[in-house]
């Protein structure tokens, strides 16, 4: 038998705009929330910085049992005089209806920036699921939620991408790349080790190469203070950048940049770090990450 639970929620949205203004290269801020609303989404307007953004929610949610599910759409309305691009940032929920063992869930389908020129119209879809599970300490629960959504300007406005792998993992936890390595994992130190021969490699597309490219390794060539030999190279898109280099980190890791802006092409590209036939000692490679603008 299906248990009748009333749940009241209050739903607030945040937005965060970014709109530049003539003669400066700052970009403004501003928040609007429009709080004590019951559980709604709808129209989230944009307006420039100078005319006090505003918020509009337009959806009841009340009654919900055990059970329920649905998808409901969440509009930002870009009433300024430039091109945003946008998402939900976070669900932010509070409430005994959002604990316990069968709480009710909010998540965004598919949370891609979207670009939104002026006076038009972005939609992203959230779904509530609330389990067939939750029993009847549920009954009266209540809650609310503040879905924040984020805007920024499209003009003049560089984006910073940020590729990482981490080799504490067995795999290797990557984002934004596809990774290959021969070393081994070593569970007593949580983390790759490499030793003769051994290599990473890191795959990524680029539509165009960018102005700056820094990478970063993460690296310990000797957990002996002053000892071990374990030189390196950094390859990139079969260009040596480094060769035979000996990583600074001596029983500790330490965190070295290497600028490979032009090792990078557009389409395709690969990042190789091998170990040199030299090596006298093991090369930790803990973590690596690749910034770009």
């Amino acid at each position: 038998m299906k248990k009748s639970i009333f749940i009241t929620a209050i739903i607030s949205t945040v937005i965060i705009s970014m709109l530049v203004g003539a003669g400066t290269m700052a970009l403004f801020t501003s928040n609007a929330v429009n709080a004590n609303n019951p559980f709604t989404a709808g129209t989230v307007i944009i307006k420039d910085i100078s005319a006090q953004p505003a918020v509009s929610t337009t959806k009841f949610f009340s009654n919900l049992a055990p059970g329920d599910s649905e998808i409901f759409d969440v509009t930002v309305q870009n009433m300024g005089t430039l091109a945003a691009r946008v998402n939900i940032k976070e669900i932010q929920k509070s409430g005994t209806i959002f604990e316990g063992k069968y709480p009710l869930t909010l998540t965004v389908q598919d949370n891609n920036w979207q670009i939104i020129e002026p006076g038009k119209t972005a939609t992203f879809k959230v779904v509530y699921n609330f389990s067939l599970e939750a029993d009847n300490s549920y009954q009266g629960a209540k809650g609310s939620a503040n879905i924040v959504v984020y805007a920024e300007q499209v003009r003049n406005n560089v984006q910073k991408t940020v590729l990482t792998a981490d080799l504490t993992k067995s795999p290797i936890a990557a984002s934004g790349l596809k990774t290959s390595c021969t070393a081994y994992y070593d569970s007593g130190y949580g983390v790759h080790t490499f030793v003769n021969g051994d290599n990473f490699q890191a795959e990524f597309d680029l539509t165009s190469t960018p102005s700056t490219a820094v990478l970063t390794l993460n690296q310990l060539s000797s957990m002996i203070p002053g000892g071990g030999y374990s030189p390196i190279n950094l390859i990139v898109n079969g260009k040596y950048v480094l060769t035979e280099y000996q990583p600074k980190g001596s029983a500790g890791y330490v965190a070295e940049d290497f600028s490979i802006k032009d090792y990078l092409v557009k389409g395709t590209n690969v990042i190789k770090i091998e170990a040199t036939s030299k090596m006298r000692s093991k090369y930790w490679l803990r973590d690596l990450t690749l910034t770009m603008q």
